[in-house]
């Protein structure tokens, strides 16, 4: 608190020098609470073994066991609150019986008061476990084949929270008020009073986190025997698990009350002035991002040579990939602003500034790509067993995405004789951001060389990929201005501006590649492959936006100009993009009484899009203006906006090639694909704008807009490429064989067999609705000229 208050009492003439009260203060509260975590897990496992044995040994045996579990969790509370309190007086009294002299009066006042809070979690999380086996054996006769185990299992659990508050009170006041009483004459100086004040309130919750999960296993086995010892196994098994939780609350409140006064009392007029500036500030923040990625890498390789009676390879491999991705944002920004300015000696000025803004956002990422590979190579004689390959992966990733966020500003401008210029402002936004990738690759190399009754080599696939997505983006700004200005120049501004999004975006893309090649001389058995593709997406979208702009402007005996604006937008975007690419090759090749090969591919394609997008726009304005010109612009505009893009394209490809003698079967080959793709979309938009403008002795224009926008687009593309090629025996490869017939074959041949089932469905379901009202009333009298009179009403 600052005062001035000189007093003279005289019963002569008084002659007196300038007389001025100035206090600037600066107030200020800061508070950050941060968390930063990084956890690192590495585990790397190398096992080499190398057997040599005459007979009768029993084979090496390597396991590998790895298990990885990380837990972070966060909390994250910052509070700062900022409370301002200032009052500046300038009060000079002069009491004389004759003439009095008085120098300038004034009263200056600057405040500045902020609270700055933040409150902060970071967390890394990096798993890594390679694994490694390298086994190799040297027998004659009768020896177990070697055994090779890897196991890899990761786990990590992050869980943030973190709450920021930060609250601004400042109350201003500011007065010069001279006081003359004199019996003589009075020659008195100017009359002052200029506030200018600053209050903002800035509040912020953020959480971030990335967790990484690598997993590399490689087996590689190389056999040797004469007759009669084991095949090689080689198993690996790996599962990945990452689960986030995030929750950010952010709240910004910035409250201000202006109050200048410049009020001398005098006998006669000399100069007065009275000027306030006030600026009022709300801004808010939630925010979380998220990172998944995991990475998991198996290659096993087998070479075998065996002369006779040897048991064939095996080969298995595991993949499990699951994520969880929870994210909760809420932000909320008031502002609540009071200026008075006044000068009962003059003109005063006045300009207002206040503005909340919030936004709350959430960007979650997720990345699955497990990468199998199987490599085998097999020699034997005679009596051997075929190779066998198995590949199984399954993907799991879910993300919850919550993000709310509200601006209220509120404004109140009182301001007598002079000009006011006064500006609104609500901001708010909601925003989520997901993308998963899904990638799965499966690669299998078997070659298999046998003279006489061998087994056919096997080989299997399987890959299962399930996405859901889930979004809920929810904003709403709210303006409330109120300027009431008396013998002045008025300009208003109010500004309610609600945007609410979701983004999404799914891709599932496996690769799966089979390649056999077989040779035999007689009574071997036909090479079998099999492929599954198994791919699910489903997204749930639900966007809500609101925007009021209420506006209320009073001016006497002067320009009133006003602006009202009222502007949401609630938008839903999701893409999903489902890619299947399944290739099978088989070459035979048999002198007699061999069987044909055999594939099987089957494709499962599902995608489920939910769209629901609500907007609503509400603009009310209602202006006053008595003796002088009045503006006024009024708009509501609303837009909800849906749009899905689903992409379905399966590509499958069999190849068999078979050279064969007599009483050998044919190949056979089978494909199946299934394409189911739904989509779901509503958009709701209403756009209002009430407008009510009423001038007295003079000029009035008026427009007032509603406009109001839904809108639904909805893409599906289902493409599907079937592919089979069966090559028929050639009898020039088996001479003895008799020629002739329609096939080309040799004698008592079975022919090839494909069959291909192809499926797909598709259903779109869109609702649109809009609304635009605009309510216009205009009344103007004493014009002089009737035409004068502009009213523009548009919808």
């Amino acid at each position: 608190m600052n005062a001035n208050v000189p007093v003279i009492v005289a019963g002569g003439s008084v002659s007196g020098g300038s007389s001025s009260a100035t206090q600037d203060n600066s107030n200020s509260a800061t508070s950050s609470a941060s968390n930063t975590a990084s956890t690192t897990q590495s585990s790397n496992q190398s096992q080499a073994a190398d057997n040599s044995c005459t007979a009768g040994c029993g084979g090496s045996g390597q396991a590998q066991d790895s298990s990885q579990k990380a837990s972070t969790g966060q909390s994250a509370d910052s509070t700062a609150t900022a409370t301002q309190n200032g009052v500046n007086a300038n009060v000079p009294v002069v009491v004389a019986g004759g003439n009095v002299t008085g120098g300038d009066t004034s009263a200056d006042q600057t405040l500045s008061n902020s609270a700055s809070s933040e409150a902060s979690n970071s967390a890394d999380t990096t798993q890594n476990g390679p694994q490694t086996q390298t086994s190799s054996s040297s027998c004659q006769v009768g020896c177990g084949g070697p055994g090779q185990a890897q196991s890899s299992d990761q786990s990590a659990d992050t869980t943030q929270g973190a709450t920021s508050t930060a609250t601004a009170d400042q109350n201003g006041v500011n007065a010069n008020t001279p006081v003359s009483v004199n019996g003589g004459d009075y020659a008195g100086g100017s009359s002052s009073a200029s506030q200018d004040n600053g209050n903002s309130a800035k509040s912020s919750a953020t959480n971030s986190a990335a967790t990484t999960q690598t997993s590399d296993q490689t087996q590689s086995s190389s056999g040797s025997c004469a007759a009669g010892c084991g095949g090689s196994g080689q198993a690996q098994s790996a599962t990945q698990s990452a689960s986030t939780d995030q929750t950010a609350d952010s709240k910004g409140d910035a409250t201000q009350t202006g109050t200048n006064a410049n009020s001398p009392v005098t006998l006669v007029d000399p100069p007065s002035s009275a000027s306030q500036t006030l600026s009022n500030t709300a801004d808010s923040s939630a925010t979380n991002t998220a990172s998944t990625d995991q990475s998991a890498a198996q290659h096993q390789s087998s070479s075998d040579s065996c002369m006779a009676g040897c048991g064939g390879s095996g080969q298995a491999q595991d993949a499990t990939q699951h994520s969880t991705t929870s994210q909760d944002a809420t932000s909320g920004a008031t502002a609540d602003q009071k200026g008075t300015n006044a000068n009962a000696a003059g003109a005063g000025d006045q300009t207002l500034d206040n503005t909340a803004t919030s936004k709350a956002s959430n960007g979650a990422s997720t990345s699955q790509d497990p990468d199998q590979t199987q490599s085998s190579s097999d020699r034997c004689e005679a009596g051997c067993g075929g190779s066998g390959q198995a590949q199984s992966s399954d993907q799991k990733a879910s993300t919850d995405q919550s993000a709310g966020s509200s601006a209220d500003a509120t404004q109140a401008g009182t301001n007598a004789v002079g000009v006011q210029d006064n500006s609104n402002t609500a901001d708010s936004s909601a925003k989520n951001t997901a993308s998963t990738d899904q990638g799965t690759t499966q690669k299998q190399s078997s070659s298999d060389s046998c003279t006489a009754g061998c087994g056919g080599s096997g080989q299997a696939q399987d890959a299962t990929q399930t996405a859901s997505t889930s979004q809920n983006a929810k904003s709403e700004g709210t303006a409330d201005q109120t300027g009431t200005n008396t013998a002045g120049e008025q300009t208003l501004d109010n500004s309610a501006k609600s945007d609410a999004s979701n983004s999404a975006s799914t891709t599932q893309d496996p690769d799966q590649t089979q390649s056999s090649s077989d040779s035999c001389m007689v009574g071997c058995g036909g090479s079998g492959q099999a492929q599954s593709a198994d791919q699910t997406a489903g997204t749930d979208q639900s966007a809500a936006s609101a925007a009021n702009g209420t506006q209320k402007a009073d001016n006497t005996a002067g320009t009133q100009t006003a602006s009202n604006t009222a502007d949401s937008s609630s938008t839903n975007g999701a893409s999903t993009d489902q890619t299947t690419s399944q290739d099978q090759s088989s070459s035979d090749s048999c002198m007699a009484g061999c069987g044909g090969s055999g594939q099987a591919q089957k494709s499962s394609q599902d995608a489920s899009t939910g769209q629901c997008a609500t907007s609503e726009a509400n603009a009310d304005q209602a202006g006053t203006n008595m003796a002088g010109s009045q503006m006024l612009d009024n708009s509501g505009s609303s837009a909800a906006s849906n749009t899905a893009g689903t992409t379905q394209d399966p590509d499958q490809t069999q190849s068999s090639s078979g050279s064969s003698g007599a009483g050998s079967g044919g190949s056979g080959q089978a494909q199946a694909a299934d394409q189911s793709a739904s989509t779901d979309q509503s958009a709701d938009s209403v756009g209002t704008a009430t407008q009510k403008g009423t001038n007295a002795g003079g000029e009035q224009g008026l427009k007032n807009t509603a406009d109001s926008s839904a809108t639904n687009k909805a893409t599906t593309d289902q493409g599907l490429k079937q592919g089979q090629s069966a090559g028929a025996a050639d009898p020039a490869t088996a001479p003895w064989a008799p020629s002739g017939g329609s096939s080309g074959g040799a004698a008592g041949n079975g022919g090839p067999g494909q069959a291909q089932d192809a499926s797909q469905h598709a259903t779109t379901r869109q609702d649109a609705r809009s609304k635009a009202t605009a309510d216009q009333t205009g009344t103007n009298a004493s014009v002089p000229d009737p035409g004068a009179e502009d009213v523009l009403a548009r919808a």
